[in-house]
């Protein structure tokens, strides 16, 4: 089954009179169950590619289908449904909140909800689990590691039991130790969980856990190097 499907996918900028063709005719699919990797170097258009994917932002030209719905015609209102409810995001920078806890950073999306206060907590505490976090409940953002900030991220965006989860560059704040332990954890959520990823990257050390691998480049998918 496909989760998700880009079709022809453009995105334009303008500097001044000037275009700026930050993806230029994307074409990808994502299967359930599988871990696919978008390869490329800074500047290629990943997180471009991974925010129109994510509903956090719009195409200049082509269509996104999440389980054969075009969400690029839906309602700002109907596209923040969609991210809350179908879609988790780890970003690079973590983005958790610094005066909550791990375990209230986690549980956060089900408060927005409107889950009941005990049970989201009590979620949060299991995803935590899951993630080798169950010690770091009550540490603030502050208080935790690198490696743990991005597990903890991690947690926070397997709580609404996403159909996919995109991350963007996961490894990118984080050592070479935190890197492979947090690579295991993607492989370990992907076969435990059965989660479907959508990761771009580009640290090659992920593409090697991947069931697919794609690698964007000016803001194409380029052939793979024979």
């Amino acid at each position: 089954m496909k989760i998700i499907k880009a079709l022809n996918l453009s995105k334009i900028y303008f500097h001044g009179v000037h275009e700026i063709w930050a993806l230029r005719g994307v074409n990808l699919e994502v299967e359930q169950g599988e871990i696919l990797c978008i390869w490329g170097k800074s500047g290629s258009g990943k997180s471009t590619l991974l925010n129109i994917l994510g509903c956090l932002d719009r195409p200049s030209l082509g269509k996104v289908y999440l389980e054969e719905e075009d969400i690029t015609l839906l309602s700002s209102l109907k596209r923040s449904y969609i991210r809350r409810e179908k879609i988790g995001f780890v970003f690079q920078q973590y983005n958790l909140i610094s005066h909550l806890t791990a375990q209230e950073n986690v549980a956060l999306p089900l408060k927005y909800a409107k889950v009941p206060y005990k049970r989201r907590m009590k979620m949060a505490e299991e995803l935590l689990e899951i993630v080798d976090l169950k010690d770091r409940l009550n540490f603030y953002w502050s208080q935790l590691s690198g490696g743990e900030a991005q597990r903890a991220a991690f947690a926070r965006a397997l709580i609404n039991s996403p159909k996919l989860i995109l991350a963007d560059e996961p490894t990118g704040e984080i050592d070479t130790e935190n890197a492979k332990k947090l690579i295991e954890l993607i492989k370990n959520l992907n076969q435990r969980l059965k989660q479907t990823f959508l990761v771009v990257t580009h640290d090659p050390l992920i593409a090697q856990i991947a069931t697919r691998t794609l690698i964007l480049k000016d803001g194409q998918i380029a052939p793979l190097p024979a």
